[in-house]
């Protein structure tokens, strides 16, 4: 049984939008997807709590904002967000630009240019749980929250 090769492979913008009004509209986003990933652990662990046997019912605004990032409520695990409600809004946003372009240096990160759009790729091999690697985290954390999307990465 050996390791197997996970990785990030984005395409997008050569640069980044990082006017204050992109980064305030992320920052946003942000907190509202730590606000209602909270919210769905937090339901979700007193639904459980109460052995009821009815799926749980979500508030719309919490239901709303986790499709918008992918979440898919019969079969993710809130356990797969946890770290996530945690995140810093300025931090992830400061992490991803500067990966982006180039000013963080990760080592399982590599970019190159394919006319005018960039291609990211970020990983490394794992025996089951994702890689260690600083871009991994930063582009899975992006992932997650669904920041790619805001940014026009692929």
């Amino acid at each position: 049984m050996g390791a197997d090769l996970i990785v990030f492979m984005l395409v997008g913008p050569e640069k980044l939008d990082t006017t204050a009004k992109q980064r305030a509209r992320v920052k946003e986003h942000i907190r509202e997807c730590t606000t209602a990933l909270t919210a769905w652990m937090t339901l979700h662990d007193d639904h459980r709590r109460n052995d009821d046997d009815e799926d749980p019912v979500y508030p719309p605004d919490v239901t709303r904002v986790l499709k918008r990032i992918g979440v898919d409520f019969k079969h993710d695990d809130p356990v797969e967000y946890d770290h996530l409600t945690e995140t810093d809004p300025d931090r992830a946003v400061r992490e991803l630009e500067a990966l982006w372009h180039g000013e963080l240096h990760a080592r399982d990160t590599c970019t190159r240019m394919c006319g005018k759009k960039q291609i990211l790729v970020a990983g490394g091999t794992s025996f089951g749980d994702g890689p260690d690697g600083t871009g991994y985290g930063i582009c899975e954390t992006a992932s997650k929250l669904g920041l790619f999307r805001l940014y026009g990465i692929k």
